[in-house]
């Protein structure tokens, strides 16, 4: 355990397979010598029973446990160029983020970094919380996931500009199979049922949240008539809530066929309460998840997502339109 605060050179010393858990800005819980030991332990573990299944995973470089991971993973993005910055979510804290960089084509030249919460740690290591060391293990398999998708599609990470709409697209598709099938590999470290319920209500309560806030963002947009200011807005929350039905969708899809139908069926009650034009679009999700050949891995593979993802924007009111000078326009018929 390292409480150094290093750069993103630091960890790239780390060869292969080889990774260093380190601690910045955090609580005085993690100065017992002891307390460090035990958490390195249950991260360690857990990392071990990932890494034959997920190779992908040998390109972790840094397991970075903080107080604050907004500002620790904003320092270590500008180590990478990249000038994105994490918006901080309306409704809580931000429990783990990974960054991955370096060279796809190349696995001894390409990185990945977890900054996760201390408050995560600290639950799985004295609490032994199922649901954080699920969470431990679903940012593991980003890692994992991340370098394999990233290598065989040689999708490089790289800044989008809120006027590249199919770039805002497939990077929204991607994010969200991303969530898919990290909750497929998490889902069998959830030892509670009320968890997985927990999940796919806090998809419902944060749903509900960002169709009340566009809703309104739409109606200040009718008097300042500015897309600028907007569109930012839309791209942030939709993403939010690709990512939460991807997770949502990941767990549900891994339940029991007796549990599964009746589970799914409440799901999309609940969704056509909040708006019903996501009902079809959250349909679409499910079947081009379902049918995702994650053997037959191209960019065109991601296709049906990318689809689904068009959809989700229309049902939120939104429909972009690249025009023939390459202009981006945004129609917002309702």
């Amino acid at each position: 355990m390292d409480n150094r605060l290093l750069s993103l050179q630091d960890y790239e010393k780390n060869q292969l397979g080889s990774w260093t858990i380190t601690m910045t800005n955090t609580s005085s819980l993690w100065n017992e010598p002891e307390n460090a030991q035990k958490a390195q332990k249950v991260i360690v573990s857990l990392y071990q029973e990932l890494v034959e299944k997920l190779p992908g995973l040998l390109v972790l470089r840094a397991f970075i446990i903080t107080s604050n991971v907004i500002e620790e993973y904003d320092r270590l993005l500008e180590g990478t160029g990249r000038r994105a910055k994490v918006d901080r979510p309306r409704d809580g804290m931000l429990a783990a983020k990974v960054l991955t960089w370096g060279e796809c084509s190349n696995k001894d030249n390409y990185y990945g970094a977890i900054v996760i919460d201390e408050r995560i740690c600290a639950a799985a290591t004295f609490d032994d919380s199922s649901e954080c060391k699920a969470l431990i293990v679903h940012e593991f398999t980003h890692v994992a996931e991340g370098y394999f998708t990233s290598r065989f599609i040689n999708n490089k990470k790289e800044d989008i500009y809120h006027n590249e709409w199919e770039k805002i697209v497939f990077s929204d598709a991607t994010g969200l199979f991303s969530e898919y099938f990290a909750q497929l590999v998490s889902y069998p470290y959830y030892k509670e049922q009320s968890v997985l319920e927990e999940h796919i209500n806090y998809l419902i309560t944060h749903l509900t949240s960002v169709n009340k806030f566009l809703n309104n963002e739409i109606a200040e947009y009718r008097y300042h008539a500015d897309m600028n200011r907007l569109w930012p807005k839309v791209i942030s929350e939709l993403s939010r809530i690709f990512d939460q039905i991807g997770r949502s969708i990941g767990l549900l899809v891994c339940f029991n066929n007796e549990m599964y139908e009746p589970a799914w069926n409440c799901f999309i009650n609940k969704i056509k309460q909040i708006n019903p034009l996501w009902v079809p679009v959250i349909n679409e999700f499910r079947d081009a998840l379902t049918s995702f050949d994650i053997t037959n891995l191209e960019r065109t593979t991601f296709d049906p997502i990318c689809n689904a993802i068009k959809s989700g924007y229309n049902a939120a009111g939104f429909i972009p339109e690249t025009l023939k000078d390459g202009t981006l326009y945004i129609h917002v018929p309702f």
